[in-house]
């Protein structure tokens, strides 16, 4: 099994300590990636469809087509964490590799979500796309003790 996140920027300071944190815990479990691409461009000077095309091309260049490629939107279907954790597991029946994609700050372009397999929300609210990669891991994390019936708080 092996999942990956791909995420456009690099991740500020106060997010890192948690991801660290988050992928060693998930490691016990499955291989897992986090790729910060570049990001498209500054909003204050670039055309908003020109950065998310360069974006576009950027997350696309770590998906295969064999992957299978979970987007994560607002507009999304939504899963408690129970549920999350069953869909993973009938993911992992059949295939090997998840693609877990985040968009930039100002989403993603039509390319990409006709790439994604599915389109997932976190929750109604809107996240930075920093703190929605701290969410999932941990909600990736809660999914893995599930899915082991193992204890989650200690």
């Amino acid at each position: 099994m092996k999942v990956s996140i791909v995420v456009p920027g690099h991740l500020k300071n106060f997010v890192k300590d948690g991801v660290k944190e988050y992928v060693k815990r998930i490691g016990r479990f499955c291989e897992i990636n986090l790729h910060q691409v570049k990001k498209g461009g500054d909003v204050n000077t670039i055309d908003s469809s020109k950065i998310l095309n360069q974006e576009s091309k950027n997350i696309l260049s770590h998906v295969r087509d064999s992957d299978y490629v979970i987007l994560l939107d607002r507009k999304g279907q939504e899963f408690g964490s129970r549920e999350f954790a069953s869909f993973l597991e009938e993911q992992f029946l059949t295939r090997s590799h998840l693609v877990f994609v985040i968009g930039g700050a100002l989403g993603t372009s039509d390319a990409v979500k006709k790439r994604a397999n599915i389109v997932i929300s976190l929750s109604k609210m809107t996240f930075t796309h920093q703190m929605s990669v701290l969410i999932l891991l941990e909600q990736l994390f809660r999914a893995f003790k599930i899915i082991r019936n193992q204890k989650y708080h200690y």
